[in-house]
């Protein structure tokens, strides 16, 4: 990479990181490529030479973030423990409080909500796709993994039990990060308990 594509790049992040912070703060719907301009301490007209639109600029947030999860993924799952108990780690990580994990939640239920109300390219989503599909590997590995160390089952198809851990785990996430305490019966403790129970069903059906 010359000098120049790495400036350009680094005036790229700049402007997606300014953009994580005002979708956090604001919400991407209400949220403004001005807005953001100002964030960047940047023109607007310099923000639209980088991205043309609101989705292609939320688009590059979403894949900034899945690529610092899966930074973060990778670091849990460690070679000592078996196939499920690295498994069970993943799974655990969804009951953080971290704010920068929440924050990943809340804005996938926004992007999800932005998507559909804009018309936009199957094409322009591949690339974003491709990032959200790249936890796949990591988790078959570890399914993998426990079904040749013993620690799960062997009768299970890989593929199709990430989806359910994935999308299960995830849904529920988003619930809580999104939406948070509505009902009397949304306080915290349930929330938890409700995290728990969910993974603690996932690992009971999946223990060899």
């Amino acid at each position: 990479m010359n000098k120049r594509e790495k400036q350009k790049q680094e005036r790229q992040q700049v402007m997606i990181e300014a953009a994580r912070s005002v979708f956090q703060a604001q919400g991407i719907e209400t949220t403004k490529m001005t807005d953001i301009a100002e964030c960047a301490g940047i023109g607007v007209a310099s923000l639209y030479r980088y991205f043309k639109t609101k989705i292609e600029l939320a688009l590059a947030v979403g894949e900034m973030y899945w690529s610092n999860i899966k930074t973060y993924l990778d670091d849990v799952s460690n070679e000592n423990l078996s196939g499920l108990e690295a498994l069970e780690a993943l799974m655990i990580i969804y009951k953080t409080d971290d704010v920068y994990i929440q924050g990943f939640f809340t804005f996938l239920e926004q992007l999800d909500a932005f998507i559909m109300k804009t018309e936009i390219d199957k094409e322009a989503l591949k690339s974003y796709e491709a990032s959200v599909e790249s936890l796949e590997p990591l988790f078959e590995t570890l399914l993998t993994k426990g079904q040749k160390d013993g620690s799960i089952r062997k009768d299970i198809d890989v593929h199709k039990y990430y989806l359910m851990i994935s999308h299960s785990l995830a849904a529920l996430k988003q619930k809580h990060c999104s939406r948070g305490i509505v009902l009397s019966t949304d306080n915290e403790t349930f929330m938890a308990m409700e995290m728990d129970f969910i993974i603690n069903i996932f690992i009971s059906y999946l223990k060899g």
